[in-house]
């Protein structure tokens, strides 16, 4: 079958990363792409992807797996944006797994204890979760009273969260193909016999350079302003920013500020990890709490000459990749797939356990300009949107004709 006669599913959720991967997608298959979007009982509109044409909403009813059987009879290949509970059953019922395309998010492989062993976060983050875990949170017992009465007349699916973390676990067993930026991710997953004998790996990012930097930009390298600190990405325990405090109060902080984006997340883990910045850093902790335009963002992160996520999984890709492009000195947890892919590609990344020491004189001193243009020039090679589509494009050609 030749590639311009080929027709692809893509099942996922609406997500803000959707977007880039229909970008790479409809470059290397303009056309033959279509989305169908998974979405809660009441959801109005798709609220995040933009960009994404020829979308067809499925209403999580009970009845979406039933749906999503004839759309992948229909086409050539269905691409899985992650696999969700619903998507895991999709995956047992169909009788052509050879069909699907499993993009690996990050959050179905890390923090289901059935697939991932490894251990997310540091001892302080472990007590600060155990500590928020224990307090029973009135508002979310509320809304699952709501949503049951509410629903009720839905055929929505009561199994309780253990059992589908297995039931995911056991869908990728029959995965086929598997696409990643992380070959890593593809071998942790190969070499503990989680995937089909004989698995595909095929390389693949949701962030080509030029989709999260624009096109024009790389003609000039200018570095950062200021000496400000970016620490992580979200509101979410697996940033482990207590680990961050601790490291950073044995350094001179003086004229730096704390740059702590806590704008989407967990509010319990928001409010904690403010008090405590704040306790620890009274001069220097400068939280994000709220959403802010993309121009504005790159304001602040334009006076960041140093960048820390301390992140044990896969996580903020598309963050961590801009800022290395940008030319900020970036910090990783040497736990993370990402610093391991980072290193071997021959990015200049630090480690947060080794580099990230107040020892380390030259620990806050920002990259040159042939450092960052030497960074600039490797992400350029492995993740532009030529090389990313000519990937693509040669992976499912392959795939299809092995």
């Amino acid at each position: 079958m030749a590639i311009e006669d080929i027709s692809i599913a893509h099942i996922c959720q609406d997500e803000k990363f959707i977007d880039g991967a229909f970008h790479s997608f409809d470059l290397a298959f303009p056309g033959q792409n279509k989305f169908y979007v998974l979405v809660p009982p009441g959801a109005q509109n798709i609220r995040y992807i933009r960009k994404a044409s020829n979308l067809t909403k499925v209403v999580i009813d009970g009845s979406e797996v039933e749906l999503l059987l004839k759309v992948c009879e229909q086409h050539t290949l269905v691409v899985l944006h992650g696999i969700t509970h619903s998507v895991a059953l999709l995956i047992e019922k169909f009788d052509k797994p050879e069909k699907f395309v499993w993009l690996i998010l990050g959050a179905e492989l890390y923090q289901n204890q059935h697939i991932y062993t490894g251990d997310l976060f540091g001892s302080l983050t472990t007590n600060l979760r155990g500590r928020s875990e224990r307090k029973v949170s009135l508002t979310d017992f509320l809304r699952k009273i709501y949503r049951r009465v509410k629903y009720k007349s839905l055929a929505i699916s009561e199994v309780s969260v253990e059992e589908q973390l297995k039931d995911v676990a056991r869908s990728i067993g029959r995965i086929k193909c598997c696409a990643s930026l992380l070959k890593e991710e593809f071998e942790y997953l190969e070499n503990r016999q989680k995937l089909a004998d004989g698995a595909y790996y095929l390389p693949f990012t949701f962030y080509p350079i030029e989709y999260f930097i624009g096109t024009g930009k790389g003609a000039s390298v200018v570095p950062p302003r200021g000496e400000n600190i970016l620490i992580g990405n979200s509101a979410s325990y697996t940033n482990n920013h207590l680990e961050v405090f601790e490291k950073l109060r044995n350094f001179d902080l003086t004229g730096r500020k704390l740059i702590t984006p806590l704008s989407y997340g967990d509010p319990q883990y928001v409010k904690a990890i403010s008090g405590i910045g704040y306790q620890q850093f009274p001069d220097n902790f400068h939280p994000l709490t709220k959403f802010l335009t993309i121009e504005s963002y790159n304001e602040i992160l334009s006076s960041c000459s140093i960048v820390i996520m301390n992140h044990y999984r896969q996580q903020g890709i598309g963050n961590i990749l801009s800022t290395i492009y940008l030319g900020c000195k970036v910090y990783l947890s040497e736990e993370s797939v990402l610093y391991s892919f980072l290193r071997r590609i021959g990015c200049l990344v630090f480690s947060v356990e080794s580099d990230l020491n107040a020892e380390n004189r030259e620990a806050f001193k920002p990259l040159s300009l042939p450092e960052i243009e030497y960074n600039r020039k490797i992400l350029i090679a492995e993740i532009s949107s030529d090389k990313v589509v000519s990937r693509l494009q040669n992976g499912v050609n392959e795939y299809l004709h092995s």
